[in-house]
């Protein structure tokens, strides 16, 4: 086997024990989205931040909030231009819809 395939079978390997290790998560998971959705729904805002590449972690979680649950369009302004991701995001999930 070459070295590559070797690589390639390793990184299939671990992807496959993460995912499987995410069923551990299942509980804390399934409570931090009660939680979110009994902020939302009474009113109040969730305040999502990262650093690096966390920030474009939050920004697409935020993203994806906001165009699976959003009834008609964002109720919010935003400066649309100097946020290029989240337009070509949202039109791009919109479309889908």
């Amino acid at each position: 086997m070459s070295d590559i395939s070797l690589i390639f079978d390793r990184a299939i390997d671990d992807s496959i024990r993460t995912l499987k290790s995410l069923k551990k998560l299942e509980s804390g998971v399934a409570k931090a989205a009660d939680l979110i959705g009994q902020c939302l729904r009474a009113g109040n805002k969730l305040l999502v931040c990262g650093n690096g590449g966390s920030a474009a972690d939050a920004a697409h979680f935020v993203t994806e909030l906001v165009v699976r649950f959003a009834k008609g369009p964002p109720r919010s302004s935003r400066d649309l231009p100097r946020e290029r991701w989240w337009t070509s995001h949202c039109g791009g999930k919109r479309l889908r819809l």
